[in-house]
């Protein structure tokens, strides 16, 4: 019983410093272009490739009732959880503008 508890406890910190990290390389992230292409998995969060690069959402800022099209642009700075998405061929732009405070996790 005593084993099963440690096994316990070592996954949860385990999976809080895992999450931890991926969401501080997510804040390192720039990027600015057209979406070649958008996937949601089973939680509905948004994996987009951008300039041949694959990028999780999960880490931004995002309003998962908007929804990204192939052709849309996103942008991201360095620094920042932000994201602005412009859509393709309207040029109707929506900006996520809650700040993550990381350091608060």
């Amino acid at each position: 019983m005593l084993l099963l508890f440690v096994v316990v406890i070592i996954l949860i910190f385990f999976g809080l410093y895992k999450r931890k990290s991926i969401a501080e390389k997510a804040v390192r992230w720039h990027f600015n272009g057209p979406v070649e292409n958008v996937r949601y998995d089973v939680k509905r969060y948004p994996w987009v490739v951008i300039n041949g690069t694959e990028f999780n959402l999960y880490y931004t800022v995002w309003d998962f009732n908007v929804k990204i099209n192939k052709g849309d642009t996103l942008i991201k700075d360095t620094g920042d959880t932000r994201i602005k998405l412009i859509r393709q061929g309207t040029h109707d732009t929506i900006s996520f503008n809650k700040r993550i405070n990381l350091a608060g996790r």
